[in-house]
């Protein structure tokens, strides 16, 4: 098959369809980082099987043949490197300890990374559909949303991403047994005072939020758990082949050579004859001739070698590069996801874009935020946002504000979910028309809410 045919077939044959439940930094891992090992394997082995692999310097009375042999015996059973103003030895362990066992083998251990950086995104695809939301469908629905230009259909879409996200955050809760069994109480029965909900004819106080948001930490984690396991999982993975390739190519100070290729370049060094991927070894082998067995000692010259220096210093700088990249982005998702605040000012701003009034009860959007989407809804609502745009994500946020405070003035307290007494809302998404889902997006086209430019969200990371 041509070369370049396969290179180009290599994002759909390897990778397969594209799923939009990632960011940036993930697919640099799993998909432009795979794609590069791959290539380079690909045009490495080229290079190892279509041309000469090895050439040794054989004895004058070798006749061709011999010199054949001598070629390929010393390809198969390694060479050792030996610089040229060293003396030479015949000290065994010394030379064994020399032995270049890496070069046939510098295709494979290129595949062999490449898996190793596509296994977190096996992992995620196949345990982020237990959680009960397809974050990929979710993602690209939005997308669909953005692009869309009949209001029919963007109505369909946002309906389709309310409900989703409506009813993983009643299964979750439910499962968690975090639905009250009964709370007949409005918005102007609700005492805002200590994040207590006094309802009236009810024998104690009914705990429905916190400013720290402790109170919908023990479920709605799933995700975000799962999310950050495969995070740690790229930064170890990219941190970890640095010192893998050590053992793979015989090397133990090989996690420092992109350092000293900088330290030869700013002190004007020569580093032509490199330690690392010699061009010019020693081979050591035998001929059994009759009853006796001769020992010879040639040099070799490695052509591959020449290559594979280029390519692993290339792979020594990508693999820095994607660990810098992986370690800001595990910090900033952290800071995004687990401080509270950040959480709750992302949310709130996103509302008070929407809405008219310039103002939101804090104790209505802190309970909102930390019970009803907690962790998982917050991170589900960031992706939706890097992966189609932040407008598309205020508008839904916007929706599910205003189905979540219907409710409330409905005295529904089993939010989300088929067998809840919001039947009546859901009813009213399904039959009541395009005015009700976009009704915040024609708001901000109408004038007649707040500011219809966006600005700098100050929450934002």
């Amino acid at each position: 098959m041509d070369l370049f045919t396969t290179v180009a077939r290599l994002p759909y044959s390897i990778l397969g369809h594209h799923r939009n439940d990632t960011v940036i930094a993930d697919r640099l891992n799993y998909k432009y980082t795979v794609i590069l090992f791959v290539i380079f394997s690909i045009v490495v082995s080229n290079k190892q099987f279509g041309s000469e692999q090895i050439v040794c310097w054989s004895p004058g009375h070798f006749v061709q043949n011999y010199v054949n042999y001598v070629n390929q015996v010393c390809w198969v059973s390694n060479t050792f490197y030996a610089s040229m103003d060293e003396h030479l030895t015949k000290d065994q362990p010394d030379r064994k300890s020399r032995v270049l066992k890496y070069y046939q083998w510098v295709p494979f251990i290129l595949l062999f990374q490449a898996f190793l950086f596509y296994t977190p995104r096996l992992v995620w695809r196949a345990l982020s559909t237990k959680s009960g939301l397809n974050i990929a469908n979710l993602v690209q629905a939005a997308r669909s949303y953005q692009s869309s230009e009949k209001f029919q259909d963007r109505d369909k879409i946002m309906l389709y991403m309310i409900k989703s996200l409506d009813q993983y955050s009643y299964t979750r809760r439910k499962r968690k047994g975090g639905i009250s069994k009964k709370c007949d109480c409005d918005l102007q029965q609700l005492c805002f005072t200590d994040a207590t909900c006094c309802c009236a004819g009810s024998s104690s106080s009914n705990m429905i939020g916190s400013s720290s948001g402790n109170q919908g930490a023990i479920g709605g984690t799933y995700l975000i758990c799962l999310y950050f396991l495969i995070k740690l999982f790229y930064l170890s993975n990219s941190l970890g082949q640095l010192f893998l390739l050590n053992v793979l190519l015989g090397h133990k100070n090989f996690h420092l050579y992109g350092i000293e290729i900088m330290q030869n370049i700013m002190q004007g060094r020569d580093a032509s004859d490199s330690v690392y991927f010699p061009r010019v070894t020693m081979c050591d082998f035998k001929v059994r001739d009759v009853a006796q067995v001769h020992t010879y000692t040639v040099q070799c010259v490695l052509p591959i070698n020449l290559f594979n220096e280029k390519v692993f210093m290339f792979v020594w700088f990508w693999l820095a590069f994607v660990s810098f990249v992986n370690f800001y982005d595990l910090i900033a998702w952290v800071m995004r996801c687990f401080f509270s605040n950040v959480r709750y000012q992302y949310v709130k701003y996103r509302i008070e874009l929407m809405q008219q009034e310039s103002h939101l009860r804090k104790f209505i959007c802190k309970d909102f935020v930390f019970r009803y989407l907690q962790q998982d809804g917050c991170l589900v609502l960031r992706l939706v946002a890097m992966n189609s745009s932040d407008l598309v994500a205020s508008e839904l946020i916007n929706e599910l504000w205003r189905k979540y405070t219907e409710k409330y003035r409905t005295g529904s307290s089993g939010i989300g979910g088929v067998g809840s007494r919001d039947g009546q809302a859901s009813g009213h998404l399904q039959s009541g028309g395009s005015s009700t889902i976009i009704r915040s997006n024609r708001q901000l086209r109408g004038g007649g809410g707040r500011d219809q430019s966006p600005g700098k969200d100050p929450t934002e990371l």
